[in-house]
């Protein structure tokens, strides 16, 4: 996936991007690739790859409220 959109509300459920009334916390993986159950994400700023420790494991948990019977042991 690019540019994928993912969010929650404040009890960590999966929610709509523009859920107004429940959304709790947004974020945007530049590209997320989710193959043979393991997860990728890449956080690229400026045409540059930037590690963000944080901001990779923001998307990881967000990406486990959407994929997470799709990856890990």
């Amino acid at each position: 996936f690019t540019e994928r959109e993912m969010c929650c509300t404040k009890d960590l459920q999966p929610c709509g991007w523009k859920d107004w009334n429940t959304v709790w916390f947004r974020g945007q993986a530049d590209i997320l690739l989710l193959k043979d159950r393991k997860l990728t994400v890449v956080d690229i700023k400026s045409g540059k790859l930037k590690e963000d420790t944080f901001q990779i494991e923001v998307m990881i948990a967000l990406a486990s409220l959407y994929f997470g019977d799709q990856f890990g042991e």
